[in-house]
């Protein structure tokens, strides 16, 4: 009877993770995933502040955004310095994949991301307002980053909405690093999609602050 069910007999080989471990698979997506929450509202209250004084922006809207985002930038590549050196040791989990194209992606998801949430409060013109519209984003990013669900399964309105969501093009390509152990030259597409989404969301924030720092001035002449 065996051989009349199986007359071909298959030899498979699990890649990846031959262990089934969830943990190597689940934990470091949900890390991530809390830690770009965490910049998204680093971006928020960075420029929230200053929106709420109802105060002309002084100097160039340009190198005002870029000041912020230096700074928090350094700020959040800490967190990952110990994401990657504290946490993936301390609960044994494998990273051999290649550190300078992890390191790249990393830098380019922490700028995307900040600048996805400088422009909340430049589009509200307050904090509360923008701190809502980052939960909206944050909260179901990582179901919808194509981490536990392939996009390409998803209604097409809910993926094309992950498609702007930076954590969607890094979890895909950090995934290739840390678990499938590619080279650099595989995540390429991935940092292509979040080098857009820097440029388009450093634009959209420079306009968006543009046109509210026009209100206020035009404001502050009226009061005089």
């Amino acid at each position: 009877a065996k051989a009349m069910m199986l007359p071909i007999q298959n030899d498979t080989t699990k890649l990846f993770n031959p262990t089934y471990h969830y943990g190597y698979f689940l934990t470091p997506g949900l890390w991530i995933s809390i830690l770009g929450q965490l910049f998204l509202i680093f971006g928020t209250l960075t420029i929230g502040k200053e929106l709420e004084k109802k105060e002309k922006l002084s100097g160039s809207i340009f190198l005002f955004i870029l000041g912020k985002l230096i700074v928090y930038t350094i700020i959040s590549v800490i967190y990952f310095e110990i994401l990657f050196r504290i946490f993936f040791p301390a609960f044994q989990i494998p990273f051999d994949g290649n550190t300078s194209g992890a390191i790249i992606l990393s830098v380019l998801f922490i700028i995307s991301t900040i600048l996805l949430g400088m422009l909340m409060p430049a589009v509200t013109g307050n904090r509360l307002d923008a701190l809502k519209g980052c939960l909206l984003i944050g909260a179901p990013a990582f179901l919808l980053s194509g981490y536990t669900w392939p996009l390409e399964q998803m209604p097409i309105l809910m993926s094309t909405i992950a498609k702007f969501i930076p954590l969607s093009a890094y979890l895909e390509g950090f995934r290739k690093i840390f678990q499938q152990n590619m080279q650099p030259e595989y995540i390429i597409p991935f940092a292509k999609i979040l080098v857009t989404l820097v440029v388009l969301y450093f634009l959209l924030t420079y306009i968006f602050l543009r046109i509210r720092n026009n209100i206020i001035r035009k404001q502050l002449e009226l009061s005089k």
